[in-house]
């Protein structure tokens, strides 16, 4: 009995002994990620992640993650300039930007809440307590990063096979219209932390709105709509907005408001000719 509890105890330490240097390795991975230094850098939603292709471009990296909201991308771009030397980033920006709740980042009843958490875990203390988060989330996230070394859960990545997938408009109006339609302030104080964090440290910083399907743009509020205008022109007004006024067809995009394969070609081309001029 007594060789049967030794052996025991000796296997559950080797098990959190393992356990412990996953958690090690992903932590250090996320406190100094190394994305090995590039000129440019894409940051956004899956918007971006869907519309450019970063080989198009000398020595760039889409970061693009799905449903990434804006305090997420600061925080992410905050870490990636500790250990890396960028020279531009380019952030995209859409109607929705304006409507995610900086509140609910963490907040149980987010539908991403929980994958929030799992990317960003370790975001800056002072951010953390402003925001509303699931404990139970929080602790089982921690659990996730010490299951395994795993590739930085926060830095995302063009999606290629976006020509392969269709859907219908309606799906991206109901997602982003149809709960929530009020302009959020805080998410330009955001903004304006990201242009600052940038400024800070001597990088060009530029922004771009990417398109949408006529069904999806006919169903913006007017009142929200003429806000994010109008910070857009402030934008404008600064020299940091690229402007890739082309009209895009919806046979261009895969549902309301992403790109498919095809749409993501032309759309890199008319950024790549803008930000070169830049």
């Amino acid at each position: 009995m007594k060789l049967f509890l030794n052996k025991f105890v000796f296997y559950i330490l080797i098990v959190i002994l393992y356990l412990f240097i996953n958690l090690f390795i992903n932590f250090n991975n996320e406190i100094n990620p190394n994305i090995k230094s590039k000129n440019i850098i894409f940051i956004g939603d899956s918007h971006m992640r869907n519309c450019i292709n970063p080989d198009s471009f000398d020595n760039s990296i889409n970061c693009g993650l799905n449903a990434d909201p804006l305090i997420g991308q600061k925080w992410k771009l905050s870490r990636i300039l500790k250990n890396n030397q960028i020279d531009t980033v380019v952030l995209s920006l859409g109607y929705h930007n304006f409507l995610d709740s900086m509140e609910i980042f963490f907040n149980s009843e987010g539908s991403k809440a929980d994958e929030n958490l799992f990317r960003y875990n370790l975001i800056n203390g002072n951010e953390l307590y402003k925001i509303k988060f699931n404990k139970k989330q929080y602790l089982f996230s921690l659990f996730r990063k010490m299951q395994k070394p795993i590739d930085l859960p926060y830095i995302g990545s063009f999606f290629s096979e976006n020509i392969k997938m269709h859907d219908s408009a309606k799906s991206a109006i109901y997602r982003r219209l149809v709960k929530d339609t009020l302009f959020k302030f805080t998410n330009v104080l955001v903004i304006n932390e990201i242009r600052e964090l940038c400024r800070k440290n001597g990088i060009k910083c530029f922004f771009i709105f990417t398109p949408t399907a006529k069904a999806y743009n006919s169903r913006i509020p007017t009142r929200l709509k003429k806000k994010v205008d109008n910070f857009i022109n402030v934008l404008k007004n600064r020299g940091e907005y690229i402007d890739i006024n082309q009209k895009f067809k919806d046979t261009l995009l895969y549902d309301g408001d992403h790109h498919n394969l095809n749409g993501s070609k032309i759309f890199t081309h008319l950024l790549k000719v803008k930000l070169y001029q830049k």
